[in-house]
């Protein structure tokens, strides 16, 4: 197989795709967990009256620290993608049967396909691993078509395995 071509830079919006994907299960779960636990909160406090002042501010904090806990991950995804200039930098380079060639700016790697622990496909993106935690993204958009995007996602489930 030749060589599959791919150049292009990563959006916010493709980050914060991204990020999203990656955020633990736990996080994920956040919305819901602050539902229910409104929903026990105003069970535990039933019935609220405008009379029990400290009742409604209770349930006013519980809502607001849950609101804060929802939406920490993405606030936090935003600020990384906002501080980090090299999220925002094009990249170009190629996989292989041999691995991948990834240029950034002046900076540049070749990683074998040993040297991937793993990969994470969607519809929009592919996401190769070199730990556990870190990895690299390529976005369906940095191909030059989409029989170079399935070249590539095929490369990747040949050589390495689901993360």
């Amino acid at each position: 197989m030749t060589d599959v071509p791919f150049r292009g830079q990563l959006t916010e919006e493709q980050y914060m795709s991204m990020a999203q994907l990656i955020w633990p299960k736990m996080l994920k779960a956040t919305p819901f967990l602050v539902f229910v636990g409104v929903g026990i909160l105003l069970w535990r406090l039933w019935p609220l009256s405008f009379d029990q002042p400290f009742r409604i501010l209770q349930v006013l904090i519980v809502v607001a620290i849950g609101v804060a806990v929802a939406m920490a991950p993405k606030i936090g995804a935003r600020k990384a993608w906002r501080s980090d200039p090299i999220l925002q930098v094009e990249i170009h380079g190629s996989l292989s049967d041999e691995g991948l060639r990834w240029q950034q700016e002046e900076r540049g790697i070749r990683l074998p396909w040993s040297s991937i622990v793993g990969y994470r496909a969607t519809d929009d993106f592919l996401l190769l691993y070199r730990t556990p935690r870190q990895f690299l993204w390529l976005m369906r958009s940095f191909f030059a078509s989409q029989e170079d995007w399935q070249r590539a996602l095929a490369l990747a489930s040949q050589h390495s395995k689901p993360h």
